[in-house]
């Protein structure tokens, strides 16, 4: 049997770490962060197999990617899963219940506790230990903490706190996962007039309504798992059998297969399978360790679970060792004089922020996006990356005097880096990439680019305009103080229900440095898209950026849409300075996900103002006078249940209208009419017109009809099936049609410079 590890996140910004055990049978993944789905996409790692997820901790950096890949895993046939971990996952997996759902699936929450601590297969023998703090909170700093919201609270209902009430949530996750079992509620369909005038109401079926599910705390709880492998048979002796007088052949094979046989002179003589085979050994170890902070050490590092794998204590220590650790952990003198008791024949991998490198890990969208930067490098910008490694003791690292206290053979965690625990343990690097590297002349981004030679004349010819007419224009409107003057768009995600190799799904990000800056939609990835574009930025950095949100809509549930908020919320937590208050427009099932998940976890909750979006009102919102915004309209579409477009009007004059998913709204362009931008989506080419209707989105041909219609100065094109990875075709594309890519910022004032693009992007895309 061959098995390995393999780390398929770590500190990166747009991943966390995240680690595949693979048998030949099965396999297993342990945390799911954001951004999982699309790695394993980059990589083409095949998770068909996979039927059991363990979490160390219930916490969006390691369970943020799970809905996304349970929906995925359910629409590739993985008919079962189960999901494993600490206090709060059946919770955590309840709270879904509004966007998360698959009737051909199976899902099982296996929440531990002290006396269910263990799981067991043919392949793994897996030992959960939870481990507290050395300083646990009081019970009122666990409670959830109080919000705000211009949406009327939830009736008043008494839950228990209680065995009773992790029944009710997993009552709930049968619901959501319940293997084709009718469903029989029925919900309205968001309407919206079309532009043919015509309203549909549609319904959907559902077995029992959403009520809310019960409370619980915050109990910061760390799970390490203690893995072990299958035995492994002995060798079959040859040598022995003879001996013994079995025959070459048939019977060679019953014996090694556990049979026994007859040999001796006179074959009379039974000969038995361990006579001829070597002892079995026992299977691989691999530890898991999760320790977020110094306050863990004490309590991890004394626990007795651990002690039987001391090498003073067996014969069979674990082969590796990985731990996930928050940046102080190594410097703490007990954590590394407990790593060395596990022996010298222990491998280590260390994941952490502080010492894993930041490379490019979505090189496909990376190149593409360098690509682009030559066309035009003040709209496009090669994604920061940093692939130095900070080794512990050395470097950088402000600790430079306990490299002696480390494990002899220690390594720092790097993407796709695997351990071969079966059948001989060693570290594997077959699998890694080349990092990726904008300024290498041999490389593939540079040398392909020379081979396309009319794309570079192209280039030079659009930047000629630019440096000619467009720059002198821009200058001009921007010193007269042209309405959206400091308005910048970065479209962060622009691709469609799942991620890929060249398109994150959807998000969008407007950003004021006067007035603040709004995000439309926050698919999983946002963050980790904004710390590609802004980290190391001049102009505009990854803080700035996130303290100045102000606004964030949500136009509909769908988990493309939303699942990236969490983590732009707990990283504008993270930035030292108190961030700017925050309103969220959104369906109102959306602050039902959000209160339940800050039970969880603390995400801000109490500092933002939320409002419902069909209750929005068009001059009186809060956030008028905070963000000088004049107008804010939220408008029913036609896509799914509570599906909504934004029209935002400034007070300085600009207009922009965001279409989210929906086909094409008469109401939509009554309210966004003269908008400076709209941004619509265009999911499928023209000759999908059918699966376009059917699927409730629009082609590339109705966002343009739209713009016309509304009489939108530009339109910038979004949205697009994974089906075009790069571009989509566009019949009778307008000089004021944009197409949008992630990580592309365009201002208010460069909007022209969009409808030149369309040639050399032919070119480089034919």
């Amino acid at each position: 049997m061959k098995s390995y590890l393999q780390i398929l996140g770590t500190e990166t910004g747009d991943t966390t770490p995240s680690i595949l055990a693979s048998f030949d049978s099965g396999r297993y993944l342990f945390n799911v962060g954001e951004g999982t789905q699309r790695y394993c996409i980059e990589n083409k790692l095949r998770l068909s197999k996979l039927t059991n997820v363990f979490l160390t901790r219930v916490e969006w950096d390691c369970c943020g990617g799970v809905p996304g890949m349970l929906l995925s895993l359910a629409d590739a046939g993985n008919r079962s899963i189960t999901i494993h971990g600490g206090k709060n996952l059946t919770h955590f997996m309840a709270s879904t219940r509004h966007f998360v759902f698959r009737m051909s699936s199976i899902v099982t929450a296996n929440e531990f506790n002290d006396a269910s601590p263990t799981y067991k297969d043919d392949n793994l023998d897996v030992q959960a230990v939870s481990i507290l703090p050395s300083e646990i909170f009081h019970d009122a700093e666990l409670a959830p903490a109080p919000y705000q919201s211009m949406a009327p609270p939830p009736p008043p209902q008494q839950f228990p706190r209680s065995e009773e009430a992790s029944q009710f949530k997993r009552l709930v996750i049968s619901q959501m996962f319940n293997s084709g079992s009718k469903l029989s509620i029925r919900v309205g369909l968001g309407g919206g007039a079309g532009w043919d005038g015509k309203r549909e109401d549609r319904t959907r079926d559902f077995n029992n309504p959403m009520p809310p599910v019960p409370d619980t705390n915050r109990p910061p709880v760390a799970v390490t798992y203690i893995c072990q492998g299958p035995a492994v048979r002995g060798k079959f002796s040859p040598d022995k059998a003879a001996a013994l007088g079995v025959s070459a052949g048939t019977d060679f094979g019953l014996l090694y297969n556990g049979q026994e046989v007859m040999g001796g002179p006179n074959r009379d003589v039974l000969v038995y399978p361990p006579m001829v085979m070597t002892p079995e050994r026992p299977g691989s170890i691999f530890i898991i360790v999760d320790c977020p902070s110094r306050k863990y050490v004490g309590p991890l590092c004394s626990n007795e679970k651990f002690v039987p794998h001391y090498a003073e204590h067996t014969n069979n220590p674990p082969s590796v060792m990985i731990h996930i650790l928050g940046d102080d952990v190594l410097d703490d003198p007990l954590y590394r004089a407990w790593m060395k008791k596990f022996g010298d024949a222990t491998q280590h991998v260390i994941v952490s922020k502080k010492h894993c490198a930041k490379p490019i890990i979505f090189q496909g969208s990376a190149i593409s996006q360098h690509r682009l930067s030559i066309l035009d490098p003040q709209l496009f910008r090669v994604p920061f990356y940093s692939n130095k490694i900070t080794i512990p003791g050395y470097d950088d690292d402000p600790i430079k005097d306990y490299q002696a206290d480390l494990p002899s053979k220690l390594i720092v965690g790097s993407s796709l880096v695997m351990f071969q625990m079966e059948p001989t343990p060693e570290l594997d690097f077959t699998e890694q990439r080349a990092p990726f590297d904008h300024e290498d002349e041999f490389g593939k981004v540079l040398f392909n680019l020379r081979m396309l030679s009319n794309f570079s004349t192209d280039c030079r010819r659009v930047q000629s305009v630019f440096q000619s007419h467009d720059m002198i224009r821009e200058a001009k409107l921007a010193a007269e103080k042209t309405p959206g003057w400091d308005v910048q768009v970065t479209t962060l995600g622009t691709g469609a229900a799942l991620p890929s190799r060249y398109r994150n799904v959807s998000s969008t990000l407007i950003y004021s440095s006067t007035s603040g800056s709004i995000l439309l939609d926050a698919g999983e990835g946002t963050y980790g898209q904004m710390y590609r574009r802004f980290h190391g930025c001049i102009d505009v950095g990854l803080e700035e950026v996130l303290m100045s949100i102000g606004l964030i809509f949500v136009s509909h549930m769908h988990a493309d849409h939303h699942i990236g908020m969490f983590t732009v919320l707990l990283e504008r937590q993270k930035k030292g300075s108190k961030p700017k208050p925050l309103c969220i427009i959104g369906p109102p099932q959306y602050w039902t996900w959000m209160r339940e998940f800050a039970e969880i976890e603390d995400i801000g909750i109490e500092s933002i103002e939320f409002a419902q979006a069909q209750a929005i009102l068009v001059r009186n919102h809060l956030v008028r006078a905070r963000m000088g915004i004049k107008e804010l309209v939220a408008v029913q579409v036609e896509h799914c249940p509570y599906a909504y477009a934004l029209s935002i009007e400034h007070n300085t004059g600009w207009k922009i209208v965001y279409s989210g998913d929906c086909r094409p709204n008469l109401d939509l362009i009554r309210a966004g009419s003269h908008a400076n931008l709209l941004i619509h989506e265009a999911t499928f080419e023209d000759d999908l017109q059918g699966e376009a209707i059917d699927k409730r989105h629009s082609t590339c041909s109705e966002a343009v009809i739209v713009a016309q219609r509304m009489s939108a100065e530009h339109v910038l094109l979004t949205h697009f099936s994974q089906r075009y990875p790069r571009i989509p075709k566009i019949n009778s594309p307008g000089s004021n049609v944009g197409i949008a890519f992630d990580g592309m910022t365009v201002g208010l004032l460069q909007l022209p410079r969009l409808g030149s693009f369309l040639r050399p992007l032919k070119l480089l895309y034919p």
